[in-house]
């Protein structure tokens, strides 16, 4: 595991898992430290408008992929330190992911034109897992 994961894992266990996985339930497009690769494979063969949300392996924060017209996008979430999320480039704030997920299926994810519709559930997990608490396996 490199640096940035082991930082993404603690970052994440200590900060944000109560936030994301409550009494147990853990939502369907959460997909928890997956590459951009898998998500990718995950959504290439879904119609336009399905996604998930990962633990990012390259930053500190969120991803949310979403399957396109024409290909699999990625945006940044930043958890900022007051408890909201933004998507890396937009205004406006969220008091939680499952909010952010709502008001996407709604509004579009600038400067692009599609919503989110469906979440990308999780399948039995054959990727390299860091630990029981972020790999997501059902």
């Amino acid at each position: 595991m490199s640096c940035l994961e082991h930082d993404a894992v603690t970052w994440f266990t200590e900060s944000q898992l109560q936030l994301v996985i409550r009494n147990g339930n853990i939502p369907k497009w959460f997909h928890g430290i997956i590459s951009r690769k898998v998500a990718e494979e995950l959504l290439v063969y879904r119609p336009p408008g399905y996604f998930l949300i990962r633990v990012s392996e390259s930053r500190i924060g969120y991803s949310l992929s979403y399957r396109a017209d024409d290909r699999c996008r990625h945006f940044m979430i930043d958890a900022l330190e007051d408890g909201h999320y933004v998507i890396v480039g937009e205004n406006r704030r969220h008091r939680c992911l499952q909010d952010m997920v709502d008001f996407h299926k709604h509004t579009p994810i600038q400067p692009f034109s599609q919503v989110l519709t469906v979440p990308c559930g999780q399948v039995r997990n054959e990727y390299r897992c860091h630990t029981s608490l972020v790999c997501v396996c059902v």
